[in-house]
C-alpha cells in the first residue's frame, strides 16, 4: 500500500480476524483513535496497529428492574467507521469496513505501507553519496599521484645516535631522508613505532606527522625539516641528525606537491 497523506486507506475486516497495519521502519505510533471505539478493539505495538471488530455490550433494565446485559454482534455497515493514526513521522486516515460473515470476500490480514517518495529520496541520496565518494577517491588518487612524483628524496645525509641502554634499536628508523619540506623516517614491521620530537634551542617540541605504508615499511612523514629529531618510546631514545640541514633548497610551498597547497585558517 503506497502512502499518500491526502488519501484515506480502506481496511476491510471481519469478525474473528485480526488485521495488522504496519508503518515505516523506525516509525512509532503515538495514538490511534477510532470513531466507534466500542465496536473496534485498537491496540498498538511500536510501528504496528492491530484492528479487530468486537461486540458491543450494553446494560439494560429488565421488566422487574434487574440489570441485564445485551450483546450486539458486529454488523455489516453499522460497524463501519474511521480510524485516525498519528505517528512520530506521519498522519494516517483509515476507513474501517466490516465484511459480513456471509460474504466470500477476504479481510485484510496485513496492510503494509510503502513510501515511494521516501524511497526516491533515499535512492537519490545514495546516488549523491556514491558520486561524492567516487569524486573524493578520484581527488585522493590525484593528490597521491602528485605526492608520489614530488616526494623523491633530495637529502639522504642523516645519521643516528642510539641509546643502547634501553634497547633503543627497536625504535631506530631503517632510513631517513627529506625533500626539503617533509622528513621521511622508515621503519620495518619488526620495529616499534616511536613518537617524534624536534629539538629547538635545547628544548623538545612535539611534531605533527602522518603515517604511510610503502612495501614492508611504515613511513613516518614529519611535516617539516629540522637539524635534529628525537624519537621516544618509553625509555628508548634515538637521536636523528640532519647533516645537510639548510643546504637543500626547494621552492617555498607548504606541501611537497605542486598540485596541493595547505591553507591555514586563522579563527581569531
Amino acid at each position: 500500500m503506497s502512502y499518500n497523506g491526502a488519501n484515506t486507506t480502506v481496511i476491510r475486516s471481519k469478525t474473528g480476524f485480526l488485521t495488522s497495519v504496519v508503518f515505516d521502519e523506525g516509525e512509532a505510533v503515538i495514538s490511534a483513535k477510532a470513531g466507534f471505539p466500542a465496536g473496534w478493539e485498537i491496540t498498538t505495538d511500536d510501528n504496528v496497529v492491530y484492528i479487530n471488530p468486537r461486540p458491543v455490550v450494553q446494560e439494560q433494565e429488565g421488566d422487574e428492574g434487574e440489570k441485564l446485559k445485551k450483546v450486539f454482534q458486529p454488523t455489516e455497515k453499522e460497524w463501519d467507521t474511521n480510524l485516525f493514526v498519528r505517528t512520530t513521522k506521519r498522519i494516517y486516515s483509515l476507513d474501517l469496513i466490516l465484511l459480513s460473515e456471509e460474504k466470500q470476500a477476504q479481510p485484510a490480514y496485513v496492510v503494509q505501507f510503502r513510501y515511494p517518495s521516501e524511497i526516491a529520496k533515499k535512492n537519490a541520496e545514495e546516488v549523491r553519496l556514491a558520486k561524492e565518494k567516487q569524486e573524493k577517491l578520484r581527488q585522493k588518487k590525484l593528490i597521491s599521484e602528485s605526492f608520489e612524483k614530488a616526494d623523491a628524496p633530495k637529502n639522504w645525509n642523516y645519521s643516528m645516535r642510539v641509546n643502547e641502554k634501553y634497547d633503543s634499536r627497536r625504535i631506530a628508523p631503517d632510513f631517513a631522508y627529506d625533500n626539503g619540506i617533509f622528513t621521511f623516517l622508515g621503519f620495518n614491521s619488526g620495529k616499534v613505532f616511536p613518537a617524534p620530537f624536534a629539538v629547538r634551542d635545547g628544548q623538545e617540541q612535539t611534531l605533527a606527522f602522518n603515517v604511510e605504508t610503502k612495501g614492508k615499511y611504515k613511513i613516518m612523514v614529519i611535516h617539516n625539516v629540522n637539524d635534529k629529531f628525537v624519537l621516544r618510546y618509553g625509555n628508548s631514545v634515538v637521536g636523528v641528525v640532519n647533516k645537510s640541514f639548510g643546504k637543500v633548497l626547494t621552492d617555498q610551498r607548504n606541501t611537497s606537491s605542486p598540485a596541493v597547497e595547505r591553507v591555514e585558517v586563522n579563527n581569531d
